[in-house]
């Protein structure tokens, strides 16, 4: 029926056959920033998709405050769930310092800049 949204089954399935095509030519990247801000929609179906991909050249890369990410109770069971199956991989960053902050601007702008002094 026009105007209606497919089944989310049909959503999942049709993700699927997309990424694991793309994946049969070639390595694929995915990069989420910001997941902590994600919907348990989301969360339910990156953790369905871990699963059904998991013997495919598919990484996926997802930055989050770990803070939020923790508040966020459909990231945490998706989270914990991929952890137990093995599917996942945590690395903690730091922010960057104000030298290697300076640093990093400086190489994207070509110029120099100066750090502030206080």
């Amino acid at each position: 029926m026009p105007g209606t949204e497919p089944p989310r089954s049909r959503l999942l399935t049709g993700l699927r056959a997309l990424l694991s095509g793309l994946a049969a030519d070639q390595p694929v990247v995915i990069v989420l920033d910001d997941v902590h801000l994600a919907d348990a929609t989301s969360w339910e179906t990156l953790g369905w998709l871990a699963r059904n991909l998991a013997d495919h050249r598919i990484l996926v890369v997802a930055t989050a405050r770990p803070a939020e990410l923790r508040r966020n109770t459909a990231a945490t069971a998706v989270v914990h769930g991929l952890e137990q199956d093995g599917a996942l991989e945590t690395l903690d960053l730091a922010g960057l310092d104000e030298a290697n902050s300076v640093n990093w601007r400086r190489a994207r702008s070509g110029r120099r800049l100066r750090r502030r002094r206080s």
